[in-house]
């Protein structure tokens, strides 16, 4: 290894070298406070820090925001979709448990859902993207 000077290189790393120690010895009670008090800071910092949240500047926070406003819409599309597919085959289920009928229902609603789900996904994203041409034509 080189002998460079590591200006990154931690105090607890280069204080508490092995060979620093007799083997078999445990780190000294000051060390061992001030190592439970570094650990108790880096944990406050973290906890009280945003999570996953990178630091924006105020540019880059209002474009993040016009980004969310516009994409809004569409982002709960899926949910609508795949929660009317299941509560139209929830449906189905039922209507089979309570008439002995098998999966008949459970297919009628399925298929009956399906197509009512993607008819109002496909007139959503028209209707939402004849609005954003509007949009874009007043600009």
């Amino acid at each position: 290894m080189n002998n460079q000077d590591n200006s990154f290189e931690e105090p607890l790393l280069t204080e508490n070298k092995p060979e620093s120690r007799p083997a078999g010895s445990f780190p000294s009670d000051n060390t061992k406070d001030r190592l439970d008090s570094e650990i108790r800071e880096l944990a406050h910092d973290e906890a009280t820090g945003p999570s996953f949240i990178p630091k924006r500047n105020a540019k880059e926070d209002a474009d993040y925001q016009k980004a969310m406003t516009e994409s809004g819409p569409y982002l709960t599309l899926g949910l609508q979709l795949a929660g009317s597919l299941a509560a139209f085959a929830g449906i189905g289920w039922w209507i089979d448990s309570v008439n002995n009928s098998s999966p008949l229902w459970l297919g009628i609603m399925s298929g009956g859902g399906a197509v009512l789900s993607l008819t109002y996904f496909i007139m959503t994203t028209l209707r939402l993207s004849k609005l954003e041409e509007t949009k874009r034509v007043k600009k």
